[in-house]
């Protein structure tokens, strides 16, 4: 039944092949229907056979609705139609039809009968062109035709009212016929939007049609092929977007110009005359400008509301850009800027009204004195990634500063300048970022006065210790301090909102983890604070296949020794619609609509699980395969946090200056956060030893089968490499010894003096009766004790990603272990518990530590008989590669990570006396 106002109906999402009996009751009344998304059926019938049934009851198929004879407003959009019936032309009373997102390819002649339609909704179609009978529709005002497949601009355009917009994005247009132009002027269109067409203009000879539009308003252009664009006829013109095009000259005219976008093009100048004196917004981002347009000073000066002219080669600013007084956003990064200039004596308040100043990723070696007294109103500066060793010292004039954010990481600050921050923005400041840096203390009372502090990062600095006083900032969420030179940690199990702590990478950090467990902590990071490996099989090739955001690079080594930055190659593809113009086109003729953002419906146009956007989203993955070679240096996986702030270049330059792969990934999460990335971050680096390329000692499977104590190594196996890896063995079962008291910290921490039950995050438990610490093996290993059982699970909180690493090697590996109940050996043999992980080529990467976190339980400890296999003197004699580091800069589930051998997937036995230490989360 329908119980809705007896005028409107609303039958969306219903999966419908035929309207209800019901709907007919309502008859003449019904003003308004909605039947989205559906998959309404057509039929035979002619109109006068229906038309007759009135009273008796219908067919409820689609040539149905005619019957509705006051019907105002109809939607059909998302039901699989291929044609609109001709019968449905007949409801004279409509002002609104919407048959978008269909399949239609032509519309019936008889359309022009709607002598009453204001609103026609076709995008996201099949259409090529418009009935000529539709220009007798003359009180038709919205007309939306984008992503369909128009080369041409249909006549009926020209016949909408003035105040109408030409909406046309995703279609195949690649000129204006100037006759068309001609009549779209005299009809007085004032905006058009033809974002992603194919519109081009080579050179003068060859023309868009768009100067005969002289009483345009808004320009959408964005996404196209235009290489030269000439818009002074345009006096009118209040916006312009060209993004994304291959603009290597535009001419504009400037008299009525308030928005200018042109990122992501290829201009070294940029012509506005007359100098455009109400322009509020420029961003000319991305492109080669060796300085800023000379047509802003000073005419532009002071309208200009938000200036971006990041990513360019500008050497120097003028000073001129002091005198913009109303500026509100200044984004000068990636650019080549040494200083900036003085302020005028004319200009002595300078910028206040200015809310954000983003210089990182410059040359900068020192600030102007006056720099706070210049921008009162500083909400966000971002100074990272430059050569600054300090920050102006000038006294401030009041205490109203509103700094929030800084971001000052890859600089040469000291401690002085926190004591400076601490003294003039302590009460304001929430983000305060200071990585690698040269700080070497900041005492308790230094701290205290940052009491408003959300977030704080000095990794990568000469810190010994951390402030006593972090506990008392109330406020404090995230702590990073990773790779100092901390020797012990403060007791922060009081801070009441502390959710993250990064503490990895302090080789002489000891102590107790019992008040960091006992916290309120989400994700503890204690990895790379001990000699401990980790290692995987030798990669010698590898196969990347991504469907997403996340993106894999090949970093190498610069062939050239003379070089200093390596390369960076990219093993996958970034799927978004506004980088990738065959995607685009791909999206477009599967019927999909494309966002200002380059995605459909807010997602990739290729991702995992959204079939209720096939075919428009599709699962297939960019799979690219090759043999590494010597001069590959590491594997950098990470998703669009890293990617949408770093270029690739930068990240193989960054990962070549770490030897470490931890402490590589963590340098570049807070590299993608000095850099402006905000969201979650997440890096993941694989290091690739040239000299450990070579096949690595194989093993049949019965070589591990579970009572087989035997090794087999290849024929060719030299009597000094297995002097080594037994001497690796030996190395790495003497330090076990020395991980025990931190294991028997942390179990007693997690489970207390009896039994305990630790929860995961995938609603599986895990059990277990007593501690035991684990014993040596008579069988040449270790065992696998509790507490590295519990850890194990611990670290399978890193979430899968939509990229997978294929190592190209085949590995399985048998565990089997009796239960401890408590109290002895177990004599049944049906409680015995089985690790059984495959790592196969060919097949996407695979994570063993979550095919542990699925079993039921857990056994109490290793059997004090032996009967259990160790299986990781075999591991190590089977593993080649370097270690892997994952980093992020947020994690929402409970994690911990102590970097201990037991935990990881492999451990390392051909370096031991330089094993790589992993980071888990």
């Amino acid at each position: 039944a329908i119980s809705q106002p007896v005028d409107k109906a609303d039958l969306s999402n219903r999966q419908l092949n035929l309207m209800p009996e019901s709907l007919f009751h309502l008859g003449d009344r019904l003003l308004s229907l909605n039947l989205r998304r559906n998959c309404l059926q057509s039929s035979k019938m002619t109109p006068d056979s229906s038309a007759s049934q009135r009273g008796d009851r219908l067919s409820g198929h689609l040539e149905d609705i005619q019957i509705f004879r006051n019907l105002t407003s109809l939607d059909l959009s998302e039901n699989f139609l291929t044609t609109l019936p001709a019968c449905l032309c007949r409801l004279r009373s409509l002002t609104e039809l919407n048959i978008a997102a269909n399949q239609i390819s032509a519309l019936p002649n008889e359309i022009s009968n709607l002598i009453k339609l204001r609103s026609l909704y076709l995008y996201n179609n099949r259409l090529t062109e418009l009935p000529d009978s539709m220009t007798s529709l003359a009180q038709l005002s919205v007309l939306l035709i984008a992503f369909n497949r128009f080369e041409e601009l249909p006549p009926v355009l020209a016949c909408l009212p003035s105040n109408s917009d030409v909406i046309l994005p995703g279609n195949q247009l690649s000129s204006i016929p100037d006759a068309l132009a001609q009549r779209l002027d005299a009809g007085g269109i004032k905006r058009i939007n033809l974002r992603f067409n194919r519109l081009v203009a080579i050179d003068s000879g060859i023309s868009l049609g768009l100067a005969g539009l002289t009483h345009l308003v808004y320009l959408d252009l964005r996404d196209n092929l235009i290489e030269t664009l000439d818009l002074q006829p345009l006096s009118h013109l209040e916006f312009l977007s060209c993004d994304r095009n291959r603009l290597a000259d535009i001419f504009v005219n400037g008299t009525a110009l308030r928005t200018l976008l042109l990122v992501e093009n290829k201009l070294q100048s940029l012509k506005i005359s007359p100098p455009p004196k109400r322009l509020e917004c420029l961003d000319v981002s991305d492109n080669r400008l060796d300085s800023l347009p000379d047509c802003l000073w000073p005419s532009g000066r002071a309208s200009l509301l938000r200036l971006h002219a990041g990513g360019n080669e500008i050497r120097r600013l003028p000073a001129d850009i002091w005198r913009c007084v109303k500026l509100q956003s200044l984004r000068l990064e990636r650019n080549r800027i040494a200083e900036l200039p003085a302020a005028p004596a004319e200009a002595a308040n300078g910028l206040t009204e200015l809310l954000e100043l983003c210089l990182h990723s410059n040359q900068l070696t020192r600030l102007p004195a006056a720099l706070f007294h210049l921008t009162p109103a500083l909400v966000e500066l971002n100074l990272a990634n430059n050569q600054l060793v300090e920050l102006p010292k000038l006294p401030l004039r009041n205490s109203g500063n509103r700094l929030q954010v800084l971001t000052a990481s890859f600089n040469q600050f000291s401690d002085a300048d926190v004591s400076f921050l601490a003294e003039n923005f302590g009460s304001s400041l929430r983000t305060l970022l200071l990585a690698f840096n040269r700080l070497t203390e900041i005492n308790d009372e230094t701290m205290l006065q940052f009491c408003e502090l959300r977030e704080l990062n000095i990794s990568g600095n000469q810190l010994k210790t951390l402030p006593s006083t972090l506990s008392r900032l109330e406020r404090l969420v995230t702590i990073r301090a990773h790779s100092n030179c901390l020797q012990r940690l403060p007791d922060l199990s009081d801070s009441p909102r502390l959710r993250t702590l990064d503490v990895g990478c302090n080789s002489t950090l000891s102590g107790s983890v019992r008040n960091l467990m006992e916290s309120r902590l989400s994700f503890l990071d204690l990895s790379c604070n001990q000699q401990m490996g980790m290692s995987m099989q030798d990669l010698a090739s590898v196969t990347a296949a991504n469907a997403g955001d996340v993106e894999a690079l090949l970093v190498q080594r610069p062939r050239n020794p003379e070089a200093e930055d390596g390369v960076g190659r990219r093993l996958t593809r970034c799927f978004l619609a506004q980088r990738d113009r065959d995607e685009a086109t791909r999206v477009t003729k599967a019927g999909g609509v494309v966002t200002d953002d380059g995605r459909v419906n807010g997602q990739c146009t290729r991702m995992l699980g959204w079939s209720s956007l096939h075919p428009v989203v599709v699962p297939d993955p960019q799979v690219t395969q090759l043999n590494l070679t010597e001069w590959d240096d590491a594997l950098v996986l990470a998703n669009r946090g890293l990617w949408s702030h770093v270029g690739h270049e930068v990240v193989a330059a960054e990962v070549l200056k770490v030897a470490h792969p931890v402490a590589a990934a963590k340098r570049l999460v807070d590299l993608a956060q000095s850099h402006g990335s905000s969201g979650n971050i997440c890096v993941l680096i694989v290091k690739i030893r040239p000299e450990l390329l070579a096949r690595a000692p194989s093993f049949a499977d019965e070589d591990f089968a579970a009572s087989s104590s035997v090794f087999s190594f290849d024929s060719d196996q030299s009597e000094d490499r297995r002097d080594r890896l037994a001497c690796g063995m030996r190395d790495r079962l003497a330090s076990e010894v020395k991980h025990q008291e931190l294991d028997a910290d942390l179990a007693e921490a997690l489970s207390g003096d009896g039994g305990s039950t630790v929860p995961d995050d995938r609603s599986t438990t895990w059990t277990w009766q007593r501690r035991r610490r684990p014993s040596m093996s008579k069988r040449s290993g270790i065992g696998a004790g509790m507490s590295g059982l519990l850890l194990r699970h611990v670290h399978a909180s890193l979430t899968a990603s939509d990229v997978g690493i294929d190592i190209g090697s085949e590995w399985k590996t048998k565990h089997r272990q009796r239960r401890y109940d408590g109290g002895g050996d177990s004599g049944d043999d049906s409680s015995d518990w089985e690790l059984d992980w495959r790592w196969d080529a060919g097949s996407s990467v695979g994570y063993p530590a979550t095919l542990d976190s699925r079993r039921s339980s857990i056994p109490g400890s290793q059997s004090a008989s032996g009967d259990a296999v160790d299986f990781e003197l075999r591991e190590s004699l089977n593993s080649r590669a370097a270690p892997s580091a994952v980093a992020t800069a947020a994690a929402p589930a409970s994690a911990v990570n102590l970097g201990h051998p037991h935990r990881n997937l492999v451990d390392t036995g051909t370096e031991p006396e330089a094993p790589g230490n992993p980071v888990t989360l």
